[in-house]
Order: C-alpha cells, then structure tokens, then sequence
C-alpha cells in the first residue's frame, strides 16, 4: 500500500479537500478534520481495522494504490483518452476583424478575411477526414475576430461539413466564440438548424460596465448579448456566458442582478457561467472574495458556474488544426497568422514544417520535468501555444499556488462529494 503520488491535499478556508489527478475524484471535510483524515491516508497498516469502509472508497477513487505499474497505465491511458484520437477538430477563422475593440483582446484585428480559395481547400481538407477510419467526430469550431462578419462563409462551410458527416456517418457538431452583436433571431434559428449548437458569449461586468467596454451606437450590448442568450436558449442550444473579471469590474450583486432582470428563470437554468480572469490582470489586485460570491450567486439563480481550469488544451488534441483567413494553418488559434508558414495545401492536405513538427511534445514516461511531477495527471504539462516557445521542457512554467488554485477551482465547481 501507498499513498499515491497524485493525491493532493487542498485547503479552502474551512474546508480542505483531497484529489486524486488520475481518476479526478474528490471529497471534502471540515478543516479540524483534515490532518485526521491525512493520517489515515499515510497509516493504512495501522487503522485499516478500525476503518475498512474507509479504505475501500480510497482505493476505488486511487487516493491508495498497491501498484504503482498500474498507476502509470492509467495515467498513459488518461492521456491518450483526453487527447481524442477518434475526433477531428477544424477551427476555422474566417477573419482578423471584429466590430467591437475589447481593451484585453490578444488580437490586431486587421483586414483579413479568409478567400474563396482556402474555402475551397477547407472543404477538401473536410472530404479527406470525414472518410477516415479512425475518425468518428466531428467538430467545426468558428472563432476569429468575430467569425459572424463573414456570416455567409459560417452558413456555407457548417452545412457542407454537416452534409458531408451524414454522408459518411460521422456525429457532427458545431459551436462559435462570438461577441454576439451580429446574432438575430434569424440566424440563430438558421445557424441551429445547420448544426451550430453551442454559443460562447462574453460579458464584461454588469450592464453599465459591459458597455464602457463592448460599445454599440444604437443600443446597449448588454441588452442584445441577454436577448440572444435567450433566443439560443429557447432553440435548446447550448450557451455558456464567459464572465472575463479584473479587479475593477468584480461586483457580484451587480452581475447577478442584472443577468436576473434580463434572462429568464428557464433560460438560467440552461446556460453554464464560465469565470475566467483577464491574461493582463495582477492576480493580486483581485479580491478572491468576489470571486466566490459570484460563483456561490451564480448556482443560486440557476447558472452552472465554473472556473478555468489546468489541463490538456484542444489545440493539443491528436486531430485538431487551426486555418486562419490567410490561408495558414497551425496547432494554435493564438498564433500570429502573419508568421505561420504551415499551410493548407490545394488537395486538402495539411504541409506542417518545422514550426510545428519540432514545438517538443510532453509524454508519460519521457522523463521530462512535467512528466515526472506529481501533478502531470491534471496538467499535462503547458499547452502547445506555450511550448512552441521552448527548447526544451526543463523548468515548469506554471507554480504550485497557480496549480492548487486551479484544482480547487475544479472541486468547487462540481462539489457534490462529502465524507
């Protein structure tokens, strides 16, 4: 018997919990409860008479393990799962440019806009995956800029991708990142029906403070974003609110209120509440106070909240490209199309240079700094956005405060657990 190397101990305030990284599994007890709890934990020899009940539940959650063979199987199985390998994902962005100029946005939003040739080519590179074997998902991400300026181009290439996944069998889906501003309720109804069935809407605060930020002559953005919040969810879509916080715009009463005022008790209760906080942001000015409040507030009216969290970004799925408008592609939708030079070549086929091909990948076993830490199993090490950047993988670019906070982000989340 053994304490596992990936379970973990998180204190929250009152409580503390303690996670498993393999299996993600959690429970929480009180805080006077905790170093009790850890004995055992560390003690099995010694208590496991008194507590066989105990025990049982620690080794089905892999809190415990007697072998430590299996224990990495299972971490090399996590990892070849979380990487997808049966489902291809294609983000497209059709263009740079966007209609609002959010002050944290990574982008120029220069003119770019993808042309009829690399549509032309997005379709061939549709027709080669959807016919392979290995491939039993499909997913068409829209992102940009505001993908929606080139609404005709979102219309042409979800119905030829949906099309051509009926024809050959494949389960299709479809979600967009959008400001929203460009949404009515007859597009809504027509994206839907072409299969677009997950939306990702932005607010940036309250309503007074949303609209110092996202700006529309005419109108509150607040108040279009709300109503076509509503029109996904009554065309039984999936949407999920991203709530982007600073220190400045943290006021849970505000938020709450106003998305009460706005957004039906049926719609709430459909649509998940993502809090992330801006890249630019000093963690420190942030009262993490707030942060729980809003979160705890958000369940209460109905939302499902959740944080951020670590672990293996899409980009690093065993599928998954990103075209850009210019007609580049690369692994990461973060990257400057102007100094890609993988591209999509006219048969549909993808030519990946060195760019790609030599960013180091982070495998169980290799021996690297992240593989051999304790959290790898939650973690993965950084994204592929992130490692493009480095040589090599020999000092950990997040810390272990960042990590805990992460996975308690994580239990507080999903806390249904208890002992």
């Amino acid at each position: 018997m053994a304490l596992s190397k990936y379970t973990y101990r998180l204190d929250n305030g009152d409580t503390v919990y303690f996670m498993n990284g393999i299996s993600e599994e959690f429970f929480k007890v009180e805080k006077e409860k905790a170093d009790k709890v850890e004995y055992l934990l560390k003690n099995e020899d010694e208590c496991k008479e008194t507590f066989p009940t105990f025990y049982e539940k620690m080794y089905a959650g892999n809190f415990l393990t007697d072998n430590l063979e299996q224990e990495q199987e299972a971490i090399t199985r996590k990892y070849t799962s979380t990487k997808e390998p049966n489902l291809f994902r294609l983000m497209v962005l059709p263009t740079y440019q966007c209609n609002l100029r959010c002050w944290y946005c990574t982008q120029e939003h220069e003119n770019f806009f993808i042309s009829d040739e690399t549509v032309r080519r997005i379709k061939k590179l549709i027709d080669k995956n959807v016919q392979r074997s290995d491939i039993y998902f499909f997913t068409l991400s829209w992102f940009g800029g505001e993908p929606l300026i080139c609404y005709e181009t979102v219309v042409e290439l979800t119905k030829y991708a949906s099309e051509k996944c009926k024809e050959f069998g494949k389960v299709f889906n479809s979600d967009i990142t959008t400001n929203s501003t460009l949404l009515n309720e007859k597009r809504i109804k027509e994206l839907i029906s072409l299969g677009i069935t997950s939306y990702q809407i932005t607010i940036d605060g309250c309503k007074d403070f949303h609209d110092k930020i996202k700006i529309l002559n005419k109108e509150s953005a607040f108040a279009k974003a709300m109503r076509n919040i509503e029109l996904v969810a009554k065309g039984n879509a999936k949407c999920t609110i991203r709530f982007n916080y600073t220190h400045k715009n943290l006021n849970p009463e505000a938020i709450i209120k106003d998305l009460k005022s706005h957004l039906s008790q049926e719609t709430l209760g459909k649509c998940d509440f993502m809090i992330y906080k801006v890249w630019q942001e000093d963690a420190t000015l942030v009262d993490n106070d707030k942060v729980s409040a809003l979160f705890n507030s958000a369940r209460e009216i109905g939302l499902k909240p959740g944080f951020g969290t670590l672990g293996l970004c899409y980009a690093d799925f065993l599928n998954f490209c990103c075209v850009f408008p210019n007609g580049k592609v690369s692994k990461c939708d973060n990257d400057n199309p102007k100094n890609l030079t993988s591209v999509l070549e006219e048969d549909g086929s993808i030519s990946w240079t060195k760019q790609i091909t030599d960013i180091p990948d982070v495998k169980p076993g290799d021996g690297s700094i992240c593989s051999t830490c304790k959290y790898y199993p939650v973690c993965f090490g950084p994204c592929i956005g992130k490692r493009q950047h480095l040589k090599k993988l020999d000092s950990c670019v997040f810390n272990e405060p960042y990590v805990k906070e992460m996975l308690l982000n994580f239990c507080r989340a999903i806390d249904k657990h208890s002992i």
